[in-house]
């Protein structure tokens, strides 16, 4: 577990919920891509912002 100084982790919840990741998951996400090893970095979830066209039915 870490504590991170307010500010920042005020800025990593804000930045997490923005991506809809948990605070852990974007933690994690940092530190792979620092430490050079991405293919271990949790991803985002995908947003489904647009809706696909439903045909009514007859």
């Amino acid at each position: 577990m870490t504590k991170p100084a307010r500010p920042v982790g005020d800025a990593i919840r804000h930045n997490a919920e923005e991506l809809g990741m948990t605070y852990g998951d974007y933690i994690a996400s940092i530190l792979a891509h620092e430490l050079g090893m991405p293919e271990h970095a949790p991803m985002p979830p995908h947003s489904n912002d647009e809706e696909l066209p439903i045909n009514k039915a007859s």
